[in-house]
């Protein structure tokens, strides 16, 4: 073997050496474990929560008890952010790490992250779980109107707010949509518009227009009434009404 290729072995053994040396040995004690989900299903309603946990060996070092926590969809309380740094604490002997998790309007599979705050050198130690959130279903639909009196040939307007809620009483999810319509004792139209429509449910469920009345003679009723959608564009059975009567 030539001088020139000891030569290249030998600081070639000096290099893998040094290189070895820098490893970092790491912690296992302290790297997260048992991500738990309190319930697999939610509804997107924008206000049922669930109970994110994760535990940490308890012997792990003061400094390294914190936990990140992120979210593809919905939001923890109570900052509504998608992610959340949060202290770990004794509960019955264990260390855990817990934040709730806020559903969205819209269904989905949502993936839950946990992840320690501190850099750990060689590899990512990141526990991930999941839960579904479902349709949140209108069960029931509530109109309310600014006033009950109106002036006839358009000379004023009514603001109108229709809520929906599921059967809990809570949010639906967005994309719900509601028709509007002006309606005669008979039965039959009343002729009036319907302005500054918003008529699909988004993030506050609920939907809104301003209505204006025809010539009409004083004292006349006008049934004002509000009913879902289906996804197909059908009327369903979930409608509310009011009276607005013409005073001039």
């Amino acid at each position: 073997m030539s001088i020139s290729m000891k030569r290249y072995l030998y600081l070639l053994t000096i290099m893998c050496v040094s290189l070895s040396c820098d490893d970092k040995v790491i912690d296992t004690g302290d790297v997260l474990t048992n991500l738990t989900i309190s319930q697999q299903e939610i509804h997107a309603d924008g206000q049922s929560t669930v109970e994110v946990t994760v535990e940490l060996d308890k012997n792990a070092s003061s400094d390294r008890r914190s936990v990140v926590f992120s979210t593809s969809s919905g939001t923890f309380l109570p900052k509504d952010s998608v992610k959340a740094t949060v202290k770990a604490e004794f509960f019955d002997g264990k260390l855990i790490a817990t934040t709730k998790l806020r559903a969205p309007v819209r269904p989905g599979t949502i993936t839950v992250t946990a992840k320690p705050e501190y850099d750990i050198p060689s590899q990512d130690f990141i526990l991930e779980g999941s839960l579904t959130a479902t349709l949140s279903v209108p069960a029931q639909i509530r109109l309310n109107p600014s006033g009950f009196a109106i002036t006839a040939n358009f000379g004023s307007q009514v603001a109108l707010t229709a809520t929906l809620r599921n059967s809990d009483g809570k949010f639906v999810s967005a994309g719900y949509k509601v028709v509007f319509e002006d309606l005669l004792g008979a039965g039959g139209p009343a002729g009036g518009r319907f302005n500054h429509l918003k008529d699909v449910t988004t993030d506050s469920s609920v939907t809104a227009a301003s209505y204006s009345a025809p010539k009409l003679p004083i004292g006349t009723d006008i049934m004002i009434k509000a009913t879902v959608l289906d996804n197909a564009g059908a009327k369903t059975g979930i409608t509310d009404f009011v009276i607005l009567t013409i005073n001039q």
